[in-house]
């Protein structure tokens, strides 16, 4: 079956990239259609549709002409009875979609609408509570049965952190943070921040950027000119022209000497030096494999 993959080519991702093997299977595309493989080189779907989203837990959404679909990473296509419009990647078993009177609602991973389309606009699910815009365009927070754990009152929501229960919102002061309660949390002197990763979330003080906590406490203060999100307990930041890596406590691990940076994966970061060349490193700061290549990937863990 390997000699079959020699007629497709891996799907890409928005044009950025294209996709690896996520939960046993890789999306394959052949004359503009879309398919399915497993990590036999099987042919779990022929490439015979227009769209299929990203698989999440062992389910992906698709589309073939006028129809939606719910595939499985073992094989099995469910075709959507309700008339849709659009539909987005599953996210713990809901997938946002479109249906015909313009509104959204969430599908389960049967293809059953659990969600009537009742809302503008929804968000994905992330421990079980997703954004929602209502019919007065305001954004709060619903939960898995559509109740309103935070009624409608922002201008715009961004996906609740599972970990801290911390999310994002704005209204028309301009953005700030808020708990699974309601409740809205301010750091000292913060104008701006960033959505929770890994527990923490950069804010920017004046021009300089820092981490918060979910008690909205500095944990590293604001002193760098950029700062990306925590990944696996380190995050990339820059003082000057250069990257490096920080922990939670501040502490350069890595020290500024990248012209471009990635987010650690699996224990290793993709690291592209001031030659352009990508290598990785180890989340004690040490090259693990020497700049060489002029471009990677992240790792992944196979099953």
């Amino acid at each position: 079956m390997i000699l079959q993959l020699k007629r497709f080519e891996p799907a890409s991702v928005f044009g950025f990239g294209k996709t690896s093997f996520k939960d046993g299977v890789a999306i394959i595309v052949s004359k503009k259609k879309k398919g399915v493989i497993n990590l036999k080189g099987e042919i779990l779907f022929e490439p015979t549709f227009d769209f299929i989203s990203p698989f999440v837990d062992g389910f992906a959404t698709a589309k073939m002409g006028m129809s939606f679909y719910v595939l499985s990473a073992e094989g099995e296509k469910i075709e959507v009875k309700e008339s849709l419009l659009k539909i987005r990647k599953f996210s713990e078993g809901f997938a946002p979609f479109r249906g015909k009177n313009e509104l959204f609602g969430f599908l389960n991973t049967k293809g059953e609408v659990v969600i009537e389309p009742k809302f503008l606009g929804v968000g994905h699910m992330v421990g079980g509570v997703a954004w929602a815009k209502n019919f007065n365009k305001q954004v709060g927070y619903i939960n898995t049965k559509a109740e309103w754990i935070i009624s409608a009152r922002y201008l715009a929501g961004k996906k609740m952190d599972p970990e801290t229960g911390m999310a994002r919102v704005k209204d028309a002061a301009g953005w700030k943070l808020i708990n699974k309660k309601g409740n809205e949390v301010q750091a000292d002197g913060a104008i701006a921040y960033g959505d929770f990763h890994d527990g923490v979330a950069f804010a920017r003080q004046g021009k300089k950027f820092g981490y918060v906590d979910a008690k909205g406490e500095w944990i590293v203060k604001a002193s760098y000119l950029k700062a990306k999100n925590f990944n696996e307990g380190f995050a990339a930041v820059r003082t000057t022209d250069k990257w490096g890596f920080i922990n939670k406590k501040g502490e350069m691990i890595f020290e500024e000497q990248a012209k471009a940076i990635r987010n650690f994966k699996n224990g290793f970061a993709a690291v592209q030096n001031m030659q352009g060349l990508w290598g990785f490193i180890n989340t004690k700061g040490e090259w693990v494999i020497e700049a060489q290549y002029t471009r990677v990937r992240d790792f992944h863990l196979v099953k």
